[in-house]
């Protein structure tokens, strides 16, 4: 699957515009080898997720007394910090990459017929034949929405969060790489902020363990049109092995 060009979005939701006016957007990024985060324009939330669950274990170890009626606990670590959150993926009230809104879908044909009925009433009472289709915009036909509705390039690039990497895409022969460590984009809500277009110390760097895509919506060539997409990631401890183990 080819990549979509890199991109550079001024809404980025980072540290810096954190305090900003503007409405920004979150989003969901792979991690490069060398440390560079691909902002692909494909990881950025249509519309941002309403809400996220931030958890973490700690394990406990119980260890039972003879003749205590308490079990006495003693710290053994801490479970992975995991980060879940619903998106919902739909272009019908969201604005395209070009900054423009999506025309409404009206029928053309029924329009037509319903501006002809008003010029006829308006030519016989004023005696004049008035053509009112030239001053009205003709709305776009099914055909040119279908193709800006369709959200499958937006799924495909979740999915691919979760693909091994392999030598060759077409016959691969050999694993190259495990998935990609993930940048995740929500300001200061998670302390997950990241500076600039590379990771640092302090960026707090995920893997995608749970991806649930729910198709709720469908085009008529029955391409998707709207999903709820769940999120669930783990944050990655740097003493993991690293992603380029199988050597």
């Amino acid at each position: 699957m080819a990549e979509a060009p890199k991109t550079k979005i001024p809404s980025l939701a980072d540290k810096d515009v954190a305090l900003s006016k503007d409405l920004l957007k979150a989003g969901i990024f792979a991690i490069e080898k060398n440390g560079d985060i691909n902002k692909d324009s494909r990881g950025f939330f249509l519309l941002n997720p309403e809400t996220y669950q931030e958890t973490k274990k700690a394990n406990w170890i119980a260890t039972q007394i003879p003749g205590q009626s308490d079990p006495v606990y003693q710290w053994l670590s801490n479970g992975p910090r995991q980060i879940t959150f619903d998106a919902l993926v739909t272009r019908e009230t969201s604005e395209f990459d070009t900054g423009k809104k999506i025309a409404e879908t009206i029928n053309s044909n029924a329009s037509q017929q319903i501006v002809n009925k008003f010029a006829a009433i308006a030519g016989t009472i004023a005696a004049v034949t008035t053509d009112l289709s030239n001053n009205i915009k003709k709305a776009p036909t099914n055909t040119d929405v279908t193709g800006k509705l369709d959200i499958t390039d937006t799924l495909n690039y979740y999915r691919s969060l979760q693909a091994p990497k392999y030598d060759n895409d077409d016959k691969p022969s050999k694993l190259i790489g495990s998935p990609p460590l993930i940048a995740l984009y929500v300001g200061s809500s998670l302390n997950t902020v990241t500076n600039g277009d590379s990771i640092s110390t302090n960026t707090d760097v995920y893997i995608l363990t749970d991806l649930r895509i729910r198709i709720g919506k469908q085009l008529a060539n029955l391409a998707p049109m709207q999903a709820t997409v769940t999120f669930t990631l783990a944050q990655y401890n740097v003493r993991s092995f690293g992603r380029n183990h199988w050597g």
